[in-house]
């Protein structure tokens, strides 16, 4: 290949990863819109949970299959049915508990969009409280009462509700009541 088809072609190639990377990022319009979850709402307790003040309610940073690891989520989330996410908190806390706390459940559809924020999408989060949340849908504890096979999550690439079969796999992740709100 002559030189400036080489040189065209490997600017064509890193202009192609450049875009890549910047479609994977997440974006946020910070003009004139209020954040809707600011970090000074949340309370780290430096183990991979964090407690939402405005809720009362105590979140894992990490969904379901990252890990918690020097202040960050490591690792792929896991992808689970319906079914598999309500059990998923048992299997928690019949075992050795996260955090220090036993009573970790899957969020009714309210509690899980309480963590949206409106100003960003893909994802739709805080991610200096939850950092490398994909921009994925999550599941719900809440049954769609129009669907024999139906549950609600959100999704958190915008942050919009969902209804989808419950045979369909999307992320989790647990949360507890730590306080009244």
């Amino acid at each position: 290949m002559p030189i400036n088809h080489r040189i065209r072609y490997w600017l064509s190639c890193v202009l192609v990863i450049g875009l890549a990377q910047t479609a994977w990022a997440q974006t946020c319009k910070t003009k004139n819109m209020l954040a809707m979850t600011p970090s000074d709402e949340f309370k780290s307790h430096q183990n991979g949970t964090v407690t939402h003040l405005k809720t009362g309610l105590m979140w894992q940073v990490c969904s379901v299959g990252q890990r918690w690891e020097k202040g960050s989520c490591q690792g792929k989330a896991n992808a689970l049915t319906w079914q598999q996410a309500l059990q998923w908190p048992a299997q928690v806390n019949n075992t050795k508990g996260y955090g220090g706390y036993k009573d970790w459940r899957l969020p009714n559809r309210k509690e899980l969009k309480s963590l949206v924020e409106f100003r960003c999408y893909d994802p739709a989060i805080n991610l200096k409280v939850f950092p490398n949340t994909p921009s994925d849908y999550y599941w719900s504890a809440t049954p769609d009462p129009e669907s024999h096979y139906g549950s609600f999550g959100v999704g958190f690439g915008r942050g919009e509700f969902f209804s989808d079969y419950r045979d369909d796999v999307y992320q989790v992740r647990l949360v507890r009541t730590a306080t009244a709100p």
